[in-house]
């Protein structure tokens, strides 16, 4: 974990919990890192603007005020000896968020998986939803009303052959997991789940015996794939903490994650090679809709995104 050098702590300073802050400061204090705490004041809607007179010098008030909290948050950090700083931005939060991020070259961000006043159903809220999609740097997504521990943690991979930018991706997320793990003095799992393309069409159009040696040749590859990258970690298939499953994604990943008690994922978010990021991979949504812990989600190196500065 000692490659986060500059966080960003996305809270929300009304409430009276903020475990985003709790565990970026954490982290900024195990690696003596920068930390900058935000919060975000959205625009005042259009029917406002045109009913109010004077409303950029009341927004400007309400930013100042946030800016205000946001110090008195910083100040106890401080006094710990971390090197910290707080700014109130103004827009629209994941977008504000992620060019605070272009700008000021920070490499995690952390938050809330959903925020107070979110509408959206699920686990993660849409501000935490479209930094998991555009944020070029891993955003790490923590429960909203629980304390940050993360004894447990489970690296998901898969292990695509012959493609060095998913590999490095694969590398990246299990060497996360890991570290986590053991700064946590806790359990590391990894999981990859497999499927067989078309099984239900092969299944109809093959004796029993010939779609046995099909299944049984693709979990072989799957076995191999697995294991080339469970090398570099000292790692086989068998063992306790490797998970080796057949399935679709999302709910073999959530039930793994139920029946381990895992309390962080780690995954990668997208693995396109030369594409920007408009969207997660297939595999990484489909997880991402299922389960209900604590995220750590990693792009791939020169993923670029659809946010900009002056976009």
């Amino acid at each position: 974990m000692k490659r986060f050098q500059n966080i960003l702590a996305a809270v929300e300073t009304e409430s009276e919990h903020r475990p985003a802050l709790e565990w970026a400061a954490v982290l900024a204090e195990h690696n003596r890192a920068r930390l900058k705490i935000v919060d975000v004041v959205p625009e005042f809607g259009w029917a406002l603007r045109l009913t109010m007179p004077g409303h950029a010098a009341a927004h400007g008030k309400v930013l100042a005020a946030k800016q205000e909290r946001l110090e008195s948050l910083a100040a106890p950090l401080r006094e710990k000896g971390l090197q910290v700083t707080a700014r109130a931005l103004s827009g629209t939060s994941s977008v504000e968020i992620i060019r605070e991020v272009l700008r000021d070259g920070h490499d995690l961000v952390v938050r809330v998986s959903k925020g107070r006043h979110s509408p959206r159903e699920g686990f993660f809220g849409s501000t935490t939803t479209r930094l998991l999609r555009n944020c070029p740097c891993p955003v790490w997504a923590v429960e909203p009303d629980s304390a940050p521990q993360f004894v447990r943690v489970l690296a998901a991979v898969d292990p695509v052959p012959h493609d060095p930018e998913h590999a490095q991706l694969n590398k990246t997320v299990m060497e996360l997991a890991r570290s986590i793990a053991e700064r946590e003095q806790g359990e590391f799992h990894v999981v990859y789940v497999w499927s067989l393309f078309g099984e239900s069409v092969l299944a109809s159009h093959m004796s029993e015996e010939e779609f046995h040696e099909v299944q049984s040749a693709a979990e072989a590859q799957a076995t191999a794939a697995f294991n080339g990258l469970l090398g570099e970690f000292g790692l086989s298939v068998g063992m306790e903490n490797v998970h080796l499953v057949k399935g679709e994604p999302g709910r073999a990943i959530n039930e793994l994650i139920q029946g381990k008690a895992i309390d962080l994922l780690v995954l990668g978010t997208v693995g396109r090679s030369g594409m920007s990021g408009l969207l997660m991979g297939n595999t990484a949504e489909a997880v991402l809709s299922h389960i209900q812990c604590a995220v750590l989600a990693v792009k791939p190196e020169g993923f670029v995104s659809p946010i900009t500065l002056n976009g």
